[in-house]
């Protein structure tokens, strides 16, 4: 469905849905995680010990899903025909009058 929402409304917001949809499936395991991290009795494994558990998960869990995010969002780029946008040199502002120049910062106009 992504595609025919991207037809109808466009890629930006077709992103941004895509992009929730993504991380609502991504945060699944670290919400079951968490949860029985909240319900394992003290007796069973220390609490001490599980919240460590825990932040290391949640470390390795953001590391994954950056690099898993930017090959998902490069897929769609693909797919749906954004590569060639920045090639275009299509303006951001057509009012725009003045001198482009390469910013220090991103090496982009």
């Amino acid at each position: 469905p992504l595609n025919d929402i991207c037809n109808y409304m466009g890629e930006a917001v077709t992103f941004r849905i895509c992009f929730l949809s993504f991380m609502t499936r991504a945060l699944l395991p670290v919400v079951a995680i968490a949860v029985v991290t909240l319900i394992t009795p003290d007796w069973l494994v220390p609490s001490t010990v599980l919240s460590v558990l825990l932040c290391v998960v949640l470390a390795l869990w953001g590391a994954l899903i950056s690099t898993a995010w930017a090959k998902t969002e490069q897929h769609w780029i693909m797919a749906w025909g954004m590569d060639t946008i920045k090639k275009r040199g299509e303006a951001v502002r057509p009012q725009f009058n003045g001198e482009w120049e390469v910013s220090t910062i991103d090496r982009y106009t």
